[in-house]
């Protein structure tokens, strides 16, 4: 089945909590994702039709692991260098519909057990607490699966696809009562093609 490149497009109003580290001293921190407010969208192209997620977007939770100096702020530098966010729920579904409506999907494509982190290089912090730098999505596992309406299912590792673009983020670093709070939108995009 001749699939072209396919888009998860993860366009999200992110925040996220976390806690303080363990000792004042250190510079590494662990982010807590907020699901119920963490808002991803689901969909893509294919060389066959558009992809339409069912439901067309979710959540993600995990953490994100992320350096800040100085240890307990106000921060002037920081880096995001990992942790594992993952999709709420664990399987997506979608479908890349008939132009005959009545007729069963081209196809059919979940995405299995997705876990991915986010980098960045060393970036500033203002005053403030207002940030801007470019960050990289790095699948960590997981599958896709095509079921296609003609032809055999294929599942594929989506560390197989590789690593989004850098892509601009902005955000605000709080610190209040000891805890240290992220909010920020991003819109990055994850394409995969499934050969």
């Amino acid at each position: 089945l001749p699939f072209g490149i396919m888009k998860t497009l993860f366009a999200s109003l992110f925040a996220c909590a976390l806690a303080s580290p363990i000792a004042i001293a250190q510079n590494q921190y662990t982010l807590d994702v907020d699901v119920p407010t963490s808002y991803f969208d689901f969909s893509g192209d294919t060389s066959l039709g558009p992809i339409r997620g069912r439901p067309g977007n979710f959540n993600m939770g995990g953490t994100m692991d992320m350096w800040l100096d100085p240890a307990g702020g106000a921060f002037s530098q920081a880096e995001f260098n990992g942790g594992i966010m993952e999709t709420v729920p664990s399987v997506l579904y979608a479908i890349i519909p008939n132009v005959i409506s009545w007729l069963p999907p081209l196809a059919e494509i979940e995405v299995h057990d997705a876990k991915f982190k986010l980098t960045s290089n060393l970036f500033g912090v203002g005053a403030n607490g207002v940030f801007t730098t470019d960050v990289v999505l790095h699948p960590l596992s997981g599958f896709i699966r095509i079921i296609p309406l003609v032809g055999s299912t294929t599942d594929t590792p989506l560390t197989a696809g590789g690593s989004s673009d850098p892509t601009s983020m902005s955000g605000e670093l709080t610190v209040n009562n000891g805890y240290t709070t992220m909010y920020s939108p991003i819109d990055i995009t994850y394409s995969f093609d499934d050969g």
